[in-house]
């Protein structure tokens, strides 16, 4: 069933002042006068429409009769889509974000409801959001299926959650719910959780809201020195941030955020250690590849950095030092060159690399018991390695609650609790925003030797002037889409990635299909995919899904009643892929490939001997089944992979693919927000599929 609707998103902005504010100025700025408080209170109030979109009803497939109800897909600056937690009536939601003037503050914020219109579509019996799930690969083949279910939610037999479906109400009360504010350097904005449906479990009515008038007022930022704004306004990374394109920006917002640009250090720093900055013959060369092609790159190593900016470890010093200078010195590509092995906070035996990402616990706080092997099992599935500490850098502290366990979902939420006239509401924010300030890639050797092999790897990537047959060969694509269970259709997923490519015009692009249903180039077995890619031509660009562990990824050889899992690709086989004409670049959708407590996971090992870029998960990667509508709709790891996908062959460079596709996802649940924060780019931060 579809209906269509004129969709409606406009934003006006108005400033308020209070009675109390008897002396004010006038700030003059390019485009026009801004209005700026003196003494006192300055509430700011932002009103937004948001207008319904076409939408899909369709069946859950589960032969129960129930439905699913989402959204197609719009513009960006409209919201990515998400679905409810788990248990909770599979309604298609939304999260928006408002850009809000340069002085907003967070302190004070609220979201009024000012107007509804609704329209029932019919009577329907919703299906529950599916748990998210993985599967993991033991030492010797075998999988271990893991669920990710928040604690306090009770589900029946058929996933429902009991409370949910017994309520007298709608679901959900209100259409628009404040989450908190977000932020990418100097821009502020507030995020909407839009909910476009609701259903009453009694009556079983769908409805649709076609139009929701909504206010957000918040308080006016103190301390909005000069100094302040030629720090953040200043920057000049900000001229190239597209934020009409992904933000609602109400009528004056924009012009508040106007501010002279000045000169910078670079806009391209490695972070490394003293051993690779004195003893590498490659880097050098690398700095100068990157100069010609218009980057201003500057050194820091950690050891400088430990000096400047002391901490209890490491990965804080790092984050200290991004968090106060990376404005003034204008950086907005990362390389982050060394071991990323992190401090994990849940084994007391862990080591610690050389340039450390951050362990975090979006499934909650675990310390594992050596002794007991279900307490390693379920220490590997919590752990969510990442980088994003160095990159989502608007909030000082992810570790709210002090217990040495940043990023738990529910412990660290930022919960504020606002009295309004003898009233009240509750605001929770997560303090990672996953709009990243900075794009970022990791190099993941310690070795000079290896640094050096691959930096060269990399200077041949990008400056070789491709002849016929390397041309060809980069626009191979191999798809090798083994499902995680009977009814995943990453078949489909494969399919649609080839019909994007036959749609580009940057080019020819062939494609290698390898399947576990017809139709294909060839079955998806064991060792079908190592032998596709050792083959005499090699490939541009290497993309499988499959169930994983920190060095191979299988495909069932069985059938779905009884599993017979086999490596497809294996740590072992990465010396010998084909590398004669091209180097590949790998999205890897599987589970702990790039485990960075593993030196040899799979993911090192392929920038070793045959990828010049990689994104792979260092922790557990997450899907449901069957899957949803609609592709790229959710932040699941296969969603995740397909966006990469086509920010790649779009043009977009190895780091920008991931953050730009991190910012339009929703980490509306702990396994959402553990996807966002495992998958990682591996390569040159800067460097392009196609050159």
């Amino acid at each position: 069933m579809k209906n269509a609707y004129l969709l409606a998103a406009l934003a006006s902005l108005s400033l308020t002042q209070s009675p109390a504010e008897a002396q004010s100025f006038q700030a003059h700025r390019p485009g026009g006068n801004f209005q700026a408080a003196g003494r006192g209170r300055t509430e700011l109030k932002v009103q937004i429409n948001l207008g319904a979109r076409q939408h899909l009803i369709q069946e859950a497939g589960d032969n129960t009769g129930t439905v699913r109800v989402r959204e197609v897909a719009g513009a960006p600056l409209e919201g990515g889509s998400f679905a409810p937690r788990v248990g909770l009536p599979d309604l298609g939601m939304r999260m928006t974000k408002v850009l809000l003037p340069y002085e907003a503050s967070g302190e004070g914020m609220e979201l009024k409801v000012l107007g509804v219109q609704m329209e029932d579509l019919g009577v329907f019996d919703l299906a529950p959001v599916g748990a998210a799930e993985a599967e993991i690969v033991g030492e010797n083949g075998e999988t271990f299926l893991y669920r990710e279910i928040a604690e306090g939610v009770q589900l029946d037999e058929e996933g429902r959650d009991l409370a949910a479906y017994s309520a007298q109400v709608a679901i959900p009360e209100k259409p628009v719910s404040l989450l908190g504010m977000g932020g990418r350097r100097g821009y502020r904005y507030a995020r909407i959780s839009f909910s476009p449906f609701q259903w009453n479990p009694q009556t079983k009515v769908l409805s649709k809201v076609t139009s929701v008038h909504a206010q957000i007022t918040c308080n006016r930022r103190l301390g909005m020195t000069r100094e302040l704004r030629e720090r953040e306004l200043g920057d000049p990374v900000m001229q190239k941030i597209q934020i009409s394109e992904e933000l609602l920006v109400p009528p004056g917002t924009l012009g508040s955020y106007v501010f002279s640009y000045r000169d910078t250090d670079g806009d391209y720093l490695i972070i490394t250690t003293d051993l690779i900055r004195t003893t590498s013959t490659k880097l050098d060369p690398f700095i100068g590849m990157k100069e010609d092609q218009g980057h201003d790159v500057f050194v820091k190593t950690v050891e400088e950095i430990e000096v400047d900016y002391p901490r209890s470890n490491r990965a804080d010093s790092m984050r200290a030092f991004l968090r106060a200078e990376y404005q003034d010195l204008g950086v907005e590509y990362l390389l982050l060159l060394g071991d990323p092995d992190p401090d994990d906070q849940g084994d007391s035996s862990d080591s610690v690399g050389e340039v450390p990402m951050l362990m975090t616990w979006p499934g909650g706080a675990y310390i594992a018991d050596p002794t007991d092997d279900d307490s390693v099992s379920t220490h590997r599935c919590k752990i969510s390695p990442t980088d994003m500490y160095f990159t989502e850098l608007t909030k000082p502290c992810w570790d709210l609650d002090g217990d040495g366990f940043p990023g738990e979902y529910e412990d660290d939420m930022d919960h504020t609790y606002y009295s309004v006239a003898g009233y009240g509401f509750h605001v929770y924010s997560y303090p990672v925003d996953f709009d990243e300030e900075l794009s970022a890639a990791r190099i993941p050797f310690s070795d000079v030797s290896d640094v050096d092999d691959h930096l060269q790897a990399q200077i041949d990537y990008q400056t070789d002037t491709p002849d016929f047959f390397e041309w060809l060969v980069r626009r191979r694509v191999i798809l090798a889409m083994a499902e995680f269970a009977s009814d995943t259709c990453m078949d489909s997923l494969g399919r649609q990635i080839k019909s994007d490519l036959d749609s580009y015009g940057t080019g020819v692009f062939s494609t290698h299909e390898m399947y576990e249903y017809p139709s294909y180039d060839a079955h998806m077995e064991e060792d079908a995919l190592a032998d596709e890619w050792s083959d005499m031509w090699g490939a541009g660009m290497v993309i499988w899904s499959g169930h994983g562990s920190e060095n191979r990824t299988v495909v069932n050889d069985g059938t779905w009643s009884s599993k017979d899992n086999r490596n497809f690709i294996h740590g072992s086989d990465a010396p010998g892929l084909t590398t004669t004409f091209t180097r590949s670049i790998v999205i890897s959708i599987s589970c702990l490939n790039a485990r960075p407590s593993y030196s040899s996971n799979l993911t090192h090992d392929l920038m070793e001997d045959a990828a010049v870029g990689m994104f792979s998960h260092t922790g557990v990667m997450f899907y449901t089944h069957p899957r949803s509508i609609a592709w790229g709709d959710e932040s699941w790891g296969a969603d995740t992979g397909y966006l990469i996908s086509k920010r790649l062959t779009d043009g977009q460079g190895i780091a920008d693919s991931l953050s730009r596709t991190r910012r339009t996802r929703s980490a509306s649940s702990r396994a959402r927000t553990k996807g966002l924060l495992v998958i990682t780019a591996y390569g040159d931060p800067s460097c392009k599929y196609l050159y």
